[in-house]
């Protein structure tokens, strides 16, 4: 979860326990309630920014419902002024006017800058190497 945090990819998760049947008389003793796994899920797309489709039995109905989230958006981008590198730090994105929808990622985790003698270093071996 936290290296999924650190990392600039947005995870959509679908719920699809809405279609799981009763429990199978084999497994008598064993009971799996519904939703059981949804927490995950949901801290999966909380993180990343995703969505979560939940309470469905239309696959296609949940799938399409994410490929419209995925199909227009803004991408916004700031520096901040302290960076702790390794740690994370929480997000919060306000919109002004109604009507609109709110993704995001719950915070970022800022990498170690990279020494300038390792970037020269690493230049001249790729350079040797082609």
């Amino acid at each position: 979860m936290r290296a999924m945090a650190a990392s600039d990819t947005v995870v959509h998760t679908v719920d699809l326990t809405g279609l799981a049947a009763g429990p199978d008389a084999r497994d008598a003793g064993q009971s799996v309630s519904p939703g059981a796994g949804r927490e995950s899920l949901t801290q999966m797309a909380h993180l990343s920014g995703g969505r979560l489709v939940k309470d469905t039995n239309d696959i296609a109905g949940a799938l399409g419902e994410v490929l419209a989230a995925s199909r227009r958006y803004y991408v916004l981008a700031f520096e901040p002024s302290s960076r702790a590198p390794g740690k994370f730090h929480k997000l919060r994105v306000k919109v002004k006017g109604k009507g609109g929808q709110v993704s995001h990622r719950a915070g970022y985790v800022p990498v170690a800058p990279v020494p300038t003698a390792l970037v020269a270093a690493t230049r001249r071996l790729e350079a040797a190497e082609a």
